[in-house]
């Protein structure tokens, strides 16, 4: 058991706390846990753009000033002289150590500050799930399964943990990862604050309320409203509904981004089946395949796989092209049904003639999408 007491930033230090203890130390329990990977800063913070802090829970902890706020802040570029201890919101207090050990043995990257903030700092190179991304740092720790243990113990002492990669990585691709729980847990755990678009997760504006997480209390238990992970009928029926007041237009501008990242990920489905029917049906013309071969994205049948249990990726190494079209076939079919519920549309597949799909899917969907 972690048992820890406060020492003053003037005491000895000796070590660092790591990255791989947190599942073991950290106390989720009735708290709010928010991590930010790539969120160093290098000038004067504002709600806009205060990446460590940002001003959703920054308010509801002035709402709330018992509440336990774990901020646990990744980027090679932090140090001690740059990180919160500068928030004017923050009154440090010193650093954790373990009374297990010598009282001089602190951890230097893990902060107690007075209301009840605890602040956990690691100047490391970081990645996750290394066999869907395209480049990693060869310096990088990967943290997958921290994050999953992370993801386990929040819904376990039921706590809420949310996610945000402000450096550059696919933090859209990790959502749908981890889905098992950002899905089914919802209220607990959020992966990307941007509520689920992919390419806009470097640079947001926290301040712009659609970037919001909104929480419930209810006596000592805290929950996430996320209003983004409706039902796809509940979803169609509310922005469908004009005579009702009974949600603002910050919450309808979710679900509508809700609406976009469905039709995001079924086209991922859509791309990928097209590829495998136009390459089969070069090798039944017997044309050459492997231009067909190669544009299939390996990392996006490793997702699937994860995520529906299938083989696809063994499958394409070994070139069996009918386990592949039938299984993409099945899979592509469940997501076409939710967009076609989504955007009110039939879209008609003739499996026969993939280079008209395009065309259908933009003339059915895309049209939606600008209006």
């Amino acid at each position: 058991m972690f048992n820890k007491e406060v020492l003053l930033s003037t005491e000895v230090f000796s070590t660092y706390f790591d990255l791989g203890q947190l599942p073991e130390l950290l106390i989720m329990k009735n708290s709010i846990t928010y991590i930010a990977i790539g969120c160093a800063r290098h000038s004067q913070w504002n709600d806009i753009d205060d990446q460590q802090f940002p001003i959703f829970i920054k308010n509801f902890k002035k709402y709330d000033d018992t509440l336990r706020v774990n901020l646990i802040l990744i980027d090679p570029s932090i140090d001690d002289d740059e990180h919160m201890t500068k928030n004017k919101f923050i009154e440090m207090v010193g650093y954790h150590t373990d009374i297990n050990h010598d009282v001089s043995l602190c951890y230097r990257n893990v902060i107690d500050c007075k209301n009840n903030i605890h602040i956990y700092y690691f100047n490391k190179y970081v990645s996750y799930i290394p066999e869907l991304m395209d480049y990693i740092n060869q310096e990088s720790i990967d943290i997958t399964n921290i994050l999953q243990s992370l993801n386990k113990k929040c819904v376990c002492d039921e706590g809420v943990l949310i996610v945000h990669d402000f450096s550059g990585m696919d933090i859209y691709v990790l959502d749908k990862y981890f889905s098992e729980y950002t899905e089914c847990h919802s209220d607990r755990i959020l992966y990307n604050i941007t509520n689920g678009v992919s390419g806009n997760s470097c640079y947001v504006d926290l301040n712009d309320p659609i970037n919001y997480v909104v929480f419930e209390q209810n006596n000592d238990t805290i929950m996430i409203d996320n209003i983004s992970k409706m039902n796809i009928k509940f979803i169609n029926f509310i922005l469908n509904d004009h005579t009702s007041k009974k949600y603002d237009d910050i919450k309808i501008r979710k679900l509508r981004n809700r609406k976009i990242d469905i039709f995001n990920f079924f086209m991922m489905y859509f791309h990928n089946l097209r590829r495998i029917v136009i390459w089969k049906k070069f090798i039944a013309e017997c044309k050459s395949t492997d231009i067909c071969k190669r544009v299939i994205r390996i990392n996006e049948l490793k997702l699937l796989d994860h995520l529906h249990n299938t083989h696809l990726f063994d499958a394409y190494m070994e070139d069996d092209l009918n386990y592949l079209e039938t299984n993409m076939k099945q899979l592509f079919e469940n997501k076409k049904r939710d967009v076609e519920i989504l955007y009110e549309t039939s879209i008609d597949i003739d499996y026969n003639e993939p280079n008209t799909w395009l065309s259908e899917i933009d003339f059915k969907v895309t049209r939606y999408l600008q209006q």
